[in-house]
């Protein structure tokens, strides 16, 4: 009996405070990003020492997104507006970003351009902003 009341109480203990996650992680920004490569998850993390030197990001913000599809995400707001762009594809490919700079209603385009793979950051106004040559690696 004492088992079944502890449990209870851990079960009530974790839905009380797993439930309010999105409301502490702060003020978000809005971003579309469009994937022209293959199906993937996408991350988009806080440029942190931290998120540099892991591989584990948490649940992705965009899940399965298929090839030439678009979607809006919102992400935590990084107080400097840096962030890290990571995305593993179907056929577990692994590309990853150095320092971007986002900010709200900005767009993400990922495209294969001969043999590299590219992110481009446009602002609200759709005006390029940045274009880089991503990592890409087989995992």
């Amino acid at each position: 009996m004492r088992k079944t009341v502890l449990l209870s109480i851990c079960i009530t203990l974790m839905f009380l405070f797993g439930c309010n996650r999105e409301k502490e992680e702060g003020p978000k920004i809005n971003v579309s990003f469009r994937n022209e490569v293959k199906e993937a998850d996408i991350w988009i993390i806080e440029d942190t020492e931290a998120n540099r030197k892991t591989t584990v990001w948490g649940k992705a913000h965009i899940a399965k997104l298929p090839e030439n599809q678009e979607t809006e995400v919102s992400i935590k707001a990084s107080e400097d507006g840096n962030y890290l762009f990571r995305m593993i594809d179907k056929d577990h490919m692994f590309y990853a970003s150095e320092t971007i700079c986002l900010k709200d209603h900005y767009s993400l385009r990922i495209y294969k351009e001969d043999l590299s793979f590219c992110l481009e950051i446009c602002d609200e106004q759709g005006n390029v902003t940045e274009t880089q040559d991503l990592f890409a690696g087989r995992l």
